[in-house]
């Protein structure tokens, strides 16, 4: 999954150490959720799903839909603070779980 997000749209007050760091891994209910964050100038530039619910079919489906929601959210407000996605407040928190712990080994 990726998606780009113009850089006219991103936050510009946030500030990170470049690199890549990786969060820690977050119970979803139906799964685990882990991500990686990159940051590149500074800034996040994209966000990996390393590990995401797929032992269930609703799961998966729910997952589609809502990771890349949150991922370009996330872009956009260069932060953790991001608003759960309607009908996956459960991957939403786990989301927002591994996400923070990633950016906090990037702050400078």
């Amino acid at each position: 999954m990726h998606s780009t997000v113009p850089m006219s749209e991103v936050k510009s007050e946030s500030r990170y150490r470049d690199g890549q760091y990786t969060g820690v891994i977050s119970d979803a209910y139906y799964g685990n959720l882990q991500l990686g964050v990159t940051i590149l100038n500074g800034h996040i530039s994209n966000i990996l799903f390393l590990e995401s619910p797929r032992e269930r079919q609703n799961s998966v489906r729910l997952n589609q839909d809502a990771l890349p929601k949150l991922r370009t959210e996330t872009v956009v407000a260069q932060n953790a603070n991001v608003d759960a996605v309607t009908g996956a407040s459960l991957t939403s928190a786990a989301y927002i779980e591994s996400l923070s712990s990633a950016l906090m080994k990037a702050k400078i």
